[in-house]
């Protein structure tokens, strides 16, 4: 019922906005990433940057979909141009490439356990490339939400076609989550200067992975859970995020 809900005023945008300021601001956290704003939230940002209330630096990624394709790119652009302000940057195109493996939505190079069903990719290889190479022609970054180990080839698939169509730059291109990657494709991080952003909280053997996770994907699979030693072994540059508010 999403589309039928009303738009959220935009007192309640910006108190909602104050107090997660507030929260960050007492960590120390003096600069986000906010990694699929919407524009609504884009507008909350600047009227606080307007009224000097906006403390943070916050860098902002928009979604795009594989049924925009390129055309996305441009909507992000427009959406920079717009929004621009002295605390507020639009710099990244958002991609989801798959779902989460306790619902059998990420995409995998194998079969879940018990099952002939390997999960499927949210946009197809072809578009992510169309839109990759798009972003990265426009000087904009990249920020792909990979949680399988398939999704996350693709994603270094479309990012090294980037690179081939338009040239070797510091792009800082990212993906994000990284829960699990197949080994041969570790090593490809580095040359493809790929950052991998991850979520160092979530890699112990919490119930949550215990109950959910490593049945769907079984014991061999799940040894290479977030092999976030494996890709710092390999010379990945690796940044640490929270993935707030989904965890702490």
């Amino acid at each position: 019922v999403n589309s039928l809900l009303p738009a959220y005023p935009d007192s309640q945008v910006d108190a909602g906005l104050a107090d997660a300021q507030t929260e960050a601001l007492s960590y120390g956290l003096t600069a986000i990433l906010d990694p699929a704003a919407e524009e609504w939230m884009l507008a909350g940002y600047r009227r606080a940057d307007a009224a000097g209330a906006l403390k943070l630096r916050v860098t902002a990624a928009v979604k795009v979909t594989g049924e925009e394709g390129a055309a996305g790119v441009k909507r992000v652009l427009e959406l920079k141009g717009r929004f621009a302000s002295p605390h507020l940057v639009v710099d990244s195109v958002k991609v989801y490439v798959d779902g989460v493996i306790e619902t059998g939505t990420a995409a995998l190079l194998e079969a879940y356990a018990g099952s002939n069903q390997a999960g499927e990719l949210l946009i197809a290889p072809d578009k992510l490339k169309e839109i990759a190479i798009a972003a990265d022609k426009a000087g904009l970054q990249l920020h792909a939400h990979a949680i399988g180990d398939r999704a996350v080839r693709v994603t270094l698939d479309a990012y090294e076609a980037a690179s081939k169509a338009n040239g070797v730059r510091d792009s800082r291109h990212q993906i994000t989550h990284l829960e699990l990657v197949d080994p041969a494709d570790i090593a490809r991080f580095k040359p493809l200067g790929v950052i991998a952003n991850i979520q160092a909280l979530w890699a112990y053997p919490d119930t949550y992975i215990a109950d959910l996770t490593e049945p769907k994907i079984g014991p061999k699979r799940s040894e290479w859970l977030y092999p976030f030693g494996a890709l710092k072994q390999a010379g990945a540059t690796l940044v640490g995020s929270s993935d707030w508010s989904v965890s702490s």
